[in-house]
């Protein structure tokens, strides 16, 4: 028995000219309508190009500490050790960015600076040509720095320890995970697969706060700061 065999035209493309631009990102679909993006530097994403921040200009005052009047109140504890931008694994794996309400409202060279209710919104894209594997999107912390260090902002009063998976998850070149959360009390927690277990306690101070993701293998937490003026 014979089968039917779908074929399309190919074609090797070239631009030439005067004036090109040094980088440049192409859009190619396959006959069966599945999109995906190439780079002209042989990367899928370049880390200098992307859009966000990795931290603020400046060194702002720390908090003195950060104390909750609940008794029963047991702080997450969260890493000191972390890589700020870009994670490496033996090379350049994973690029995280920061972006911000106020950022956005006005142009992404402003440094990231929020408000009590505005929205932070955190990439983490693959940026190599391979596949990259992470552990669950839960594992991130949201820290404030104080003068014992950096500190976690959620916490429980829950007996039940917060119980995460070992699933691997793969990250084509170009993809990776994205967190949005507002800056209340209860929109940090929000959405959390531990969300009904999680609370913040005290209430939010201004500071230097940063967004840490502890799931990257093989390498240190991954991390990016911003400012937040209660």
């Amino acid at each position: 028995m014979c089968g039917s065999a779908i074929t399309y035209p190919s074609a090797f493309v070239r631009v030439t000219g005067e004036d090109l631009p040094s980088y440049a990102t192409f859009s190619v679909t396959d006959g069966w309508g599945k999109s995906d993006e190439v780079s002209t530097d042989g990367r899928y994403l370049d880390p200098s190009n992307l859009a966000g921040h990795v931290r603020p200009d400046g060194d702002p005052p720390k908090l003195e500490e950060l104390r909750c009047d609940s008794e029963e109140f047991q702080r997450l504890q969260g890493p000191q050790t972390v890589t700020l931008g870009e994670a490496y694994n033996d090379k350049l794996s994973f690029a995280m960015r920061v972006h911000t309400t106020q950022t956005l409202a006005s142009d992404e060279e402003s440094p990231p600076r929020v408000g009590r209710g505005d929205e932070v919104r955190v990439t983490m894209d693959n940026v190599s040509t391979d596949m990259q594997q992470t552990g669950n999107r839960h594992k991130w912390n949201l820290q404030v720095r104080t003068l014992d260090g950096w500190k976690e902002l959620r916490g429980t009063t829950s007996d039940t320890p917060l119980v995460y998976d070992d699933l691997a998850i793969e990250h084509p070149p170009g993809k990776g995970f994205e967190w949005t959360f507002e800056m209340t009390e209860e929109g940090i927690v929000a959405g959390h697969e531990h969300e009904k277990k999680l609370e913040v306690c005290p209430d939010l101070q201004s500071g230097r706060y940063r967004f840490v993701y502890r799931g990257i293998i093989r390498g240190d937490p991954l991390a990016v700061e911003f400012h937040y003026n209660g």
